[in-house]
């Protein structure tokens, strides 16, 4: 198996770690708004629109490429280079919803397939502050 195999099977084993965002959605002819319990129309989970599934998804894709693309045998800082940049898009995302985008939960998920992604790339998530690769730069 190739590199750039072995880090997109990395990414597909991890992947259920995401998809929390997509069972969250509704199906196209249900409504994203629920009843608030004082009569006012609530939204609930808004934050998680098909759109905004596409620019997780998006964001690990550029991750794998830019992996692929430095090789198997690149630089250790590049390598965390590019696991930084998906981070700090990571925390962009989640400052669009004040922080509600990513939670305790999805924050967990994120974690294990980033970690998942880093060992396959040759990274020890270990080897970081709290045994967590993404730990000195997310803000989720």
């Amino acid at each position: 198996m190739t590199y750039t195999e072995t880090l997109k099977a990395a990414y597909d084993e991890g992947y259920h770690h995401i998809d929390w965002v997509w069972k969250s959605l509704p199906d196209e002819d249900e409504e994203l708004g629920i009843e608030a319990e004082d009569g006012d129309e609530g939204s609930y989970m808004e934050q998680y629109s098909k759109e905004n599934c596409q620019r997780v998804e998006k964001i690990f894709e550029d991750l794998l490429e830019n992996l692929s693309a430095l090789g198997e045998n690149a630089p250790k800082a590049d390598k965390e280079n590019l696991i930084k940049s998906c981070v700090l898009t990571l925390n962009a995302l989640n400052d669009e919803f004040e922080g509600s985008f990513i939670e305790t939960t999805e924050r967990e998920d994120l974690c294990e397939l980033i970690d998942k992604i880093a060992i396959t790339a040759g990274l020890d998530p270990m080897e970081y502050e709290d045994a967590d690769i993404t730990y000195q730069w997310r803000e989720w």
